[in-house]
């Protein structure tokens, strides 16, 4: 069951706390989500399909990724609570990514063809999505230069302080997939910095 009040009292926040903008400019801004829920397992977007929503995580976890030529999984990202998730900057264009649910995940929605309209409407909410944008495509970017020049261990560690909550919480087939190793190499990395702490 969704807590609806409490998913618009999150993103609410969110904005006021990350941007400045008027009460009423806020007001309409809001008034463009609706509170859904993604199952364990559903999907807020699939690769080569058309994906019209921007969406807000009010709790749980997704994962981003790409479905490889062999059927296998890259997983670029993982979304978390307080983070927008958006399948493509175009709702037309069909989606280059897979955003799938691994816990239930309550969400606010608005159709994002709607929001690009409000960014003209209002400069200043522009803004605040360009600089969301930026933040997103500066964290992915970081990641794959760092991920590049690092050997698996190293980029657990990285994993680790990026996503502290995660580790306990998703099967390890996830962050073996998303660290580009198999779960058994994972498994041995697990192993070793265990032993190195006792």
């Amino acid at each position: 069951m969704i807590d609806t009040d409490n998913s618009k009292k999150k993103l609410r926040n969110y904005i006021t706390s990350n941007f400045s903008m008027s009460i009423d400019v806020l007001d309409e801004v809001m008034r463009l989500f609706s509170p859904g829920l993604y199952k364990k397992g559903e999907y807020f977007s699939k690769q080569g399909e058309p994906s019209k929503y921007c969406g807000f995580v009010c709790e749980g976890i997704l994962n981003m990724y790409i479905l490889n030529e062999d059927g296998s999984q890259f997983i670029k990202t993982f979304i978390t609570e307080n983070q927008f998730m958006l399948a493509t900057f175009d709702p037309e264009e069909q989606s280059t990514i897979t955003i799938q649910a691994i816990t239930d995940a309550p969400v606010m929605l608005a159709d994002y063809s709607v929001l690009q309209r409000m960014f003209e409407k209002y400069p200043s909410f522009g803004l605040f999505a360009k600089m969301e944008i930026e933040k997103y495509l500066e964290s992915v970017y970081k990641k794959l230069e760092e991920f590049a020049t690092k050997d698996a261990k190293k980029r657990y560690l990285m994993f680790l302080r990026e996503f502290p909550d995660l580790a306990e919480k998703i099967p390890q087939y996830y962050i073996a997939s998303y660290l580009g190793i198999t779960p058994t190499q994972l498994s041995r990395i697990r192993k070793t910095m265990h032993l190195e702490k006792s």
